[in-house]
């Protein structure tokens, strides 16, 4: 089984163990044919009358603005783009979850359906995506799910009783990825300008190359607060270091946008949690911004909360012979909130390890949790980690002892690995466990000091 995630800023394809593709939604359009994904994206300023990033919000059968001999609607690019991530799977799955936005319309759905058939895809199940990567927190008084896509964002409200259920989604144009990088290339263009006299945004090579360069500078802000960009006109190169000021304060009236919006959602009388996906919370300063208003708080969810929890549902989902059941509420209790890795029960093993692991010294697990990362508080029990911290936090990741086991907990907006899958909470462990943080990462390895009558 797998789970494909249907956002436009990065189609996500899984399975129960690792991630099997990630495509953004641009098509390519030439007389020898179609490309999709990143190669399109590579493409998209070089040649932007051949370049197409449109269909997945307006999914319909209405002609093309610009004809193509193999794409005549939106529908068309859909197929042709579905087509090439069905075709690259190594085998195919006996069932597919669609994890899809909340702001999809019955004909939209309808009209998805459809390809998957036209593409012998054994669609089993279609999940909300706010419902499918919500982490059920204990005490707020509401709960909103903030995604972005290319050209909007999607602010869910899920509501909690006995059960997780969505019960509003709305579209927030205007404020997608393509507007928030539009914002920071003109920045750093006018940064160019004014220290180097180098223009990027003048030739489309260069202003391709700095809307490539963007991803890679929002993982060093996100990680390190400070990164450098380098651009070249010709052999000479061109620097910039910028830090996470210089793009918040670019791409402010947005972030003001999804505030607004944000606060009219929130609570009256109590704590609401805005739980933003990983595309989200790379937004420079957005979770800030949310921290700083009374009575909201930010949670940053993992980049496969989605297709983790889709794919979870699905093992609580009989088949039906009438059609495909469409998810928007589970029992809040299942097992895609537990923040298990698969395969990991809920009960904590016995006995539980003693001592974390890190060049070769072992560190003591007890009732007070040791705090792991490249910074860790002052005063605390802590874990400084040394070398090459990219993706790691200040305060990574805490292991602590409690009445049950050994249990560690995931801090950082970047993600905590348990045996190669990433958590989402809090997870007992067992003697043998490892445990990686940061790219290409620190491991650190739970084990168990025994006595002599338990060696023997």
């Amino acid at each position: 089984m797998i789970a494909i995630e249907l956002n436009d800023a990065g189609i996500r394809v899984a399975d129960a163990s690792r991630a099997l593709a990630e495509s953004p939604g641009y098509a390519h359009l030439t007389g020898d044919g179609m490309q999709f994904g990143q190669v399109a994206l590579g493409r998209a300023k070089l040649e932007p009358s051949l370049s197409f990033n449109r269909y997945w919000q307006h999914l319909d059968d209405q002609p093309l603005a610009r004809a193509h001999v193999q794409a005549r609607s939106q529908a068309d690019l859909v197929h042709g783009h579905l087509q090439a991530l069905w075709s690259a799977l190594s085998e195919a799955p006996e069932d597919v979850v669609l994890v899809l936005p909340g702001t999809w319309s019955r004909d939209q759905i309808g009209l998805l359906l459809g390809i998957a058939e036209a593409l012998d895809m054994p669609v089993r199940l279609l999940v909300d995506a706010s419902l499918a990567a919500a982490k059920v927190p204990a005490d707020c008084a509401r709960l909103l799910h903030l995604d972005l896509h290319l050209h909007q964002a999607v602010l869910s409200t899920l509501t909690q009783t006995d059960t997780l259920s969505v019960t509003a989604a709305q579209r927030i144009d205007d404020v997608g990825l393509i507007g928030f990088r539009e914002d920071w290339a003109r920045s750093i263009g006018r940064r160019f300008v004014r220290e180097t006299r180098f223009d990027p945004l003048h030739r489309a090579q260069t202003e391709q190359a700095l809307h490539d360069a963007l991803p890679a500078l929002l993982e060093n802000l996100s990680t390190e607060g400070r990164g450098t960009l380098e651009l070249a006109a010709g052999e000479t190169p061109y620097p910039l270091t910028l830090g996470c000021a210089d793009l918040s304060t670019a791409s402010s009236a947005r972030v003001e946008v999804l505030l607004r919006e944000i606060g009219r959602l929130a609570a009256t009388d109590g704590v609401t949690e805005v739980q933003l996906t990983a595309r989200s919370a790379e937004v420079p300063g957005l979770i800030q911004a949310i921290e700083a208003v009374p009575d909201l708080r930010a949670h940053a969810l993992t980049a496969d909360a989605a297709v983790r929890g889709g794919l979870a549902l699905a093992t609580t989902v009989s088949h039906r012979t009438d059609g495909v059941a469409w998810i928007r509420s589970r029992p809040l209790n299942e097992h895609a909130a537990s923040g298990l890795p698969p395969g990991r029960e809920d009960v904590p093993p016995l006995p539980p390890p003693t001592h974390l692991l890190y060049q070769d010294r072992a560190h003591v697990i007890g009732p007070q949790p040791l705090v792991v990362g490249r910074a860790p508080p002052a005063g605390s029990y802590g874990l400084r980690l040394d070398g090459e911290l990219r993706g790691v936090s200040r305060e990574h990741c805490s292991v602590r002892l409690d009445p049950q086991g050994a249990v560690v907990q995931d801090l950082s907006r970047y993600g905590t690995y348990l045996n190669g899958q990433r958590l989402d909470g809090e997870v007992y462990l067992r003697p043998g466990d490892r445990v990686r943080i940061g790219t290409p990462g620190v491991e650190l390895l739970l084990i168990r000091a025994v006595g002599h009558d338990e060696a023997s």
